[in-house]
């Protein structure tokens, strides 16, 4: 399925080169070519700073084309996105209080590059 999808947006963009791929609310337009080279550009970068398929990649935006592009290029290279809230705030009642510790299971953790959990402070 996952290889599908990924087929589908090659598809996409290489059919539909010049119609318009993603906008913004009242700004700039991409095209499918444009779409498809700004992913190819964030391809590049995973690459150079070693992050490899199975990786987790936090997105944290608010809604935008460029949102999507990184959503996009994540997924296409392999890497796992993970869509944060952008309005998240510290004093969330999900957010634990200085002194309050969550269960082992419930700690945040972020991956590293060799794929093992390093626990956040």
């Amino acid at each position: 399925m996952k290889n599908l999808l990924i087929q589908a947006i090659a598809d996409s963009i290489k059919g539909n080169s010049t119609l318009p791929a993603l906008s913004d609310f009242g700004g700039q337009t991409l095209t499918f070519r444009q779409l498809g080279r700004k992913i190819a550009e964030i391809h590049i970068l995973y690459k150079a700073i070693g992050l490899r398929q199975g990786d987790k990649v936090a997105l944290c935006a608010k809604n935008s084309a460029s949102w999507a592009v990184t959503f996009l290029a994540t997924m296409t290279y392999g890497a796992v996105p993970v869509p944060l809230l952008h309005e998240f705030h510290p004093d969330s009642p999900y957010t634990p209080r200085p002194g309050c510790s969550l269960p082992r299971s419930q700690s945040p953790t972020t991956s590293t590059p060799s794929g093992s959990p390093a626990s956040r402070p």
